[in-house]
């Protein structure tokens, strides 16, 4: 999560102080899931840099296709999440800590 570095986050934070209200969302996932290479990366990477303590982000890819009927962005979308998770697996990641933020069918 670029949640560090994030323009919105001033904004939010007043808004929202203890982020009872916000969702955190990391797109484009895919992108990134391939970088972590190990347990330590990956559970850092889970954790979320600057992220308010309590608050759980979520990590999400979609379909890189755009038009697709829903039918098929599902099948799709769940095929990215699949690959996703066998990334995460081979990272040897907290699969009981994170997995539960992994995935557009966990928001």
């Amino acid at each position: 999560i670029e949640w560090a570095n994030s323009l919105s986050k001033p904004i939010v934070q007043r808004v929202d102080p203890t982020f009872n209200r916000t969702v955190l969302v990391c797109t484009k996932f895919d992108n990134r899931v391939k970088e972590l290479r190990n347990e330590e990366e990956a559970n850092k990477f889970l954790q979320g840099e600057g992220i308010p303590l309590g608050a759980k982000p979520f990590f999400i890819s979609l379909p890189v296709r755009r038009n697709l009927d829903p039918h098929r962005f599902m099948d799709e979308a769940k095929r990215c999440y699949m690959d996703d998770y066998r990334s995460l697996m081979n990272s040897h990641f907290n699969e009981k800590e994170f997995l539960p933020q992994i995935g557009f069918f966990r928001l």
